[in-house]
């Protein structure tokens, strides 16, 4: 039997309650299953988690430099241009010399992390391809606009008044504009081959990046250990008298959005409540907390902290809706989550929900940033006694997915 063929992934350190982490993890596993895989993760800083009990991962430390930039909440610097890291920034941990790796994959679509891949790229002489999970770049200038508001609404709410205020509000313009240059341009077509998660991703990136890249369409499902504690955990569901924030605690996934619209839903409803899932750090909970209270949702928001994944299904499942004011998405666990877990969705229209969701029963959307829209259908779900919730018909199990994308990194390192 012949050699298996050696290949290099890059990925972010593992962390399981993000969805682009999971659906990573997946990657690697089904490469594995054809490839013998070295494992790069770029560590930005001490708590990041890792995939380290594996003997095939190298760890790629950023240079102090770097890691200092992060320590003061500045990472973003480093990320502003395709070679925020260089090779005298990054300590590689092994001799690449070594090794005859016949391809070198990111698993995200995050500079930095696609820097490291061309860099491995050019030390191993290999064939380089990159997973993209999100757009890199988005083209329309309305959908940048919300973006941007999201970031300004969440730092006025969470940083009113201080330095880190003025300080997000500029890094997040000058961060749109530095992704839409052509140096990024430039670093994407270098790739030999570009997959997307989602048909929506190369759309929103523009009409060269539609004909670039391959589109999975989609490339995120469930496999059949999710299929099952999704049956399980649906068969015992009860609705209970609360609302399920459905993104993580971010600005980029509308979570002060989604505060609004639950402010707009307690006026009418006095005992529900909103239930919010995820890491938070004990700083940025503090003035989440702080900032609930100044508008008057104090007992009303619960944070219940990074939960196991089927504790999230319960939550979901149990919950007489989900608000997911997200800005920026492939095809949304969470959405695809909620819908098998009998929970109906209200969420705004952009393009990764349109293109893989709309028409589906118990999703409804409403234009990007109408708050009052999301609020008011919000209410309509609640105020009604029969609503269908039916899982999407635009869905491949992940065998299919895995085998689809594995044939792909097949025919890049035969190439």
């Amino acid at each position: 039997m012949a050699d298996r063929a050696t290949i290099a992934v890059v990925t972010e350190p593992f962390k399981p309650f993000f969805g682009g982490a999971i659906r990573a993890s997946r990657s690697i596993e089904a490469y594995r299953k054809s490839f013998d895989v070295l494992v790069y993760e770029l560590i930005r800083t001490k708590s990041d988690p890792t995939y380290s009990r594996d003997r095939n991962v190298v760890k790629v430390y950023s240079g102090p430099v770097l890691r200092a930039l992060y320590k003061l909440r500045l990472g973003f610097l480093p990320g502003l241009t395709p070679n925020g890291i260089s090779k005298r920034m990054v300590r590689i941990g092994r001799d690449v010399s070594k090794t005859d790796v016949r391809a070198v994959v990111s698993l995200h679509e995050d500079l930095e992390l696609l820097r490291l891949c061309s860099i491995l790229r050019e030390e191993y002489e290999a064939r380089s391809a990159a997973l993209l999970q999100l757009p890199v770049f988005i083209r329309d200038r309305r959908r940048q606009g919300e973006i941007i508001r999201a970031y300004d609404k969440w730092y006025s709410a969470l940083y009113p008044g201080l330095v880190k205020e003025l300080a997000g509000k500029v890094r997040t313009r000058v961060k749109l504009s530095v992704l839409s240059s052509r140096s990024v341009a430039r670093l994407l077509r270098s790739y030999d081959l570009l997959i997307s998660v989602s048909r929506s991703i190369g759309y929103e990136m523009g009409p060269e990046w539609e004909s670039r890249i391959h589109a999975l369409d989609p490339g995120v499902g469930l496999d059949e250990e999710d299929l099952g504690l999704i049956k399980t955990v649906k068969e015992r569901a009860v609705k209970e008298d609360f609302i399920v924030f459905g993104g993580r605690i971010d600005a980029l996934k509308g979570f002060i959005e989604g505060l609004e619209v639950f402010k707009a839903i307690a006026r009418a409803y006095r005992d529900i409540k909103l239930v919010a899932t995820g890491r938070v750090n004990p700083s940025l909970r503090e003035r989440i907390v702080r900032y609930a209270k100044r508008i008057g949702l104090e007992d009303r928001l619960v944070l219940p902290g990074a939960v196991p994944r089927i504790e999230r299904f319960r939550y979901v499942a149990n919950a007489r809706l989900v608000i997911y004011p997200s800005h920026m998405d492939s095809y949304s666990y969470a959405v695809l989550e909620a819908l098998h877990l009998g929970t109906p969705v209200v969420a705004y229209d952009i393009p990764a929900l349109r293109f893989n969701y709309e028409g589906a029963e118990g999703l409804v959307l409403v234009r990007e940033g109408d708050v009052e829209g999301l609020a008011a259908e919000a209410l309509n779900i609640l105020g009604s006694k029969d609503i269908t919730v039916s899982p999407p018909r635009k869905v491949k199990k992940w065998d299919e997915i895995a085998r689809e994308e594995v044939s792909l990194i097949e025919r890049l390192v035969e190439s």
